[in-house]
């Protein structure tokens, strides 16, 4: 082996050197004609870079302890929800407290979460599901709110033996979550909401829908084109995000292509936000450090943060 040169292998026999060889030159020619283009590399390669990393942070879920669960809801057969769960506990090991992970819109489950599953694994049992029309949870139901959103996770708790639980909540998820502690306060016992506008109205959605240059919320969450992508991805990323041409295409067409008439609903249902909406109800679960009742006050776009 020679550790300076072209030929610098380790664990490449000799005999597999051509097909390697091969396999690197169409990974280039690949690579520069679709650099060049537009071209759908799905479509037309039968090779999608996004379908690859899906595979691997799914590998990362079950390095971390987490096994793919199916969970029917209810009894018509109607509702049906993945979910990331904790393998059975042997028998002796010590309980873990559980926690409820809750992704954000225009995500799953393992892509949301994928950083985070490692760091509180340790600590917690730790329960990570696609929310309706995300990932591979689906309803035939014709409800949209939050609401049912929430009570569809609840049962999805419920049916997986989990007596109480603590709730974590980005984006989307932080409306589904702030909904579970006020409907579920004896069954959540700490919440976590985080990115989420629960005292939004809807001036703050036409403000929004201005500084995206766009005509609606939905047009920011659910892009219609990469192009549409690459251009609101100025108001969440602190640098545009910018990567080739086909990268983007492919991530559009396997994150953004699919239920967009379901998801475009799920914004439309949104009952926090709008001018039906009731006031924003007091959650129990917000306590001070030294017991005494505490109401937080969260307001959209960071705009104030009070503690009564």
């Amino acid at each position: 082996m020679r550790r300076k040169g072209i030929l610098y292998q380790r664990n490449i026999k000799k005999e597999n050197l051509h097909d390697y060889m091969l396999w690197s030159l169409q990974l280039v020619f690949i690579t520069k004609i679709s650099l060049q283009s537009d071209t759908n590399m799905r479509a037309f390669f039968n090779f999608s870079p996004t379908s690859l990393m899906d595979k691997y942070l799914l590998n990362r879920f079950r390095s971390a302890g987490l096994v793919s669960k199916f969970i029917e809801i209810g009894t018509d057969g109607t509702t049906t929800m993945h979910c990331w769960a904790p393998k059975e506990r042997a028998a002796g090991k010590v309980e873990k407290p559980s926690l409820l992970m809750l992704h954000g819109f225009g995500s799953t489950a393992v892509w949301q979460w994928q950083k985070q599953i490692s760091a509180l694994q340790p600590f917690f049992d730790i329960y990570v599901p696609d929310l309706l029309f995300f990932g591979h949870s689906f309803t035939s139901k014709k409800e949209r709110t939050e609401l049912f959103q929430a009570e569809c996770v609840m049962e999805l708790m419920r049916c997986l033996g989990v007596p109480e639980f603590s709730v974590l909540g980005t984006s989307y998820g932080g409306f589904v979550a702030f909904r579970m502690a006020h409907m579920f306060p004896a069954t959540v016992k700490k919440v976590i909401i985080s990115n989420s506008g629960i005292l939004m109205t809807p001036e703050d959605n036409v403000n929004l829908a201005s500084r995206g240059h766009v005509n609606t919320v939905v047009d920011l969450l659910l892009p219609a084109t990469p192009d549409a992508l690459s251009a609101v991805s100025t108001l969440v990323f602190n640098r545009p995000l910018r990567l080739p041409r086909f990268l983007l295409h492919d991530f559009w067409s396997v994150v953004y292509s699919s239920n967009r008439k379901e998801k475009e609903e799920l914004v439309q249902g949104l009952v926090l936000g709008t001018a039906q909406a009731l006031p924003v109800p007091q959650l129990q679960q917000v306590r001070s450090q030294t017991g005494g009742n505490c109401l937080i006050h969260f307001y959209l776009l960071g705009r104030d943060f009070k503690v009564v």
